[in-house]
């Protein structure tokens, strides 16, 4: 996924590089209260999804039309207008969810009805020194299963596995979550779950994350004209993909011939490693 409307660009130590553009320390902040908000172009019903912004996510609200709120991310800068109804006053997380789907119950009970989804990168504000049948409480009084969760800070190792959690989930352009994601999603999920930051969208992880090799390794990404994917190996690439519609594995060479059949210029980029 190229990108849109990014343009507030950190380092992976998680500071603005572009300071000119981030939030003022006095700005409003709010905070999404739904499994994903989507993030659209302009306050208008229908329009193409850029991004989606996930529960528990920290955004400055900039302008209000209607029902609509135009919103800076906070986690990677990405601009646009959301449902007003989907952000809440800030709360300050102290958990993230670490597995691909989770849920929030109304009862410490796995049989409890109507649980709330939440995916990979979801906030929550926990209160960790009371387990109740292996169940944390959030400052709402919900429950999630407390080996889906892990406190901020205490990351997980290996973004190839994290990425690999995701193999057949659905694909969908501007999605963020296990329910559907696209390329760049996959790789900044993976990456935001072991600490570092990565922008949005292919183009600026191509741009701004890692440096250049000329041989893959396991976990190096590879660049294409708005793709990108995972190397598993010096052959194999784990991605998002709109070719079968869901993340695979697939050699490289046969993702750089289809590349070439669509007719996009240049079919392979490189490779980067973070």
């Amino acid at each position: 996924m190229m990108s849109m409307t990014s343009d507030l660009y950190f380092e992976n130590s998680g500071t603005f590089i572009d300071s000119r553009l981030a939030c003022p320390s006095d700005e409003r902040r709010a905070t999404v209260n739904v499994f994903a908000a989507n993030l659209y172009e302009s306050p208008q019903a229908r329009e193409r999804i850029e991004t989606q912004l996930l529960y528990g996510e920290t955004v400055a609200p900039v302008e209000v039309h209607g029902q609509y709120t135009k919103v800076i991310s906070l986690t990677d800068g990405y601009k646009g207008w959301t449902e007003t109804a989907f952000l809440c006053d800030q709360q300050v997380p102290n958990f993230f969810v670490s597995v691909p789907l989770a849920h929030l119950y109304g009862a410490p009970d796995l049989k409890t009805a109507d649980p709330q989804h939440l995916s990979m990168g979801s906030l929550v504000t926990l209160n960790d020194h009371a387990m109740v049948n292996g169940f944390l409480q959030t400052e709402e009084g919900a429950y999630i299963y407390a080996k889906h969760v892990r406190p901020i800070g205490h990351w997980r190792a290996d973004p190839v596995s994290v990425a690999l959690e995701f193999l057949h989930a659905p694909y969908l352009w501007g999605g963020k979550t296990s329910s559907g994601l696209d390329c760049s999603a996959l790789i900044q999920l993976s990456f935001a779950a072991c600490g570092v930051k990565l922008h949005r969208d292919s183009d600026l992880q191509g741009e701004w994350s890692g440096h250049s090799v000329e041989h893959a390794a396991r976990g190096d990404l590879a660049f294409f004209p708005g793709h990108v994917g995972m190397m598993l190996d010096e052959k194999l690439m784990l991605h998002a993909n709109a070719t079968h519609m869901k993340v695979t594995v697939d050699p490289l060479e046969s993702v750089i011939d289809w590349v070439r059949r669509e007719g996009h210029g240049t079919p392979f980029h490189g490779f980067k490693r973070i």
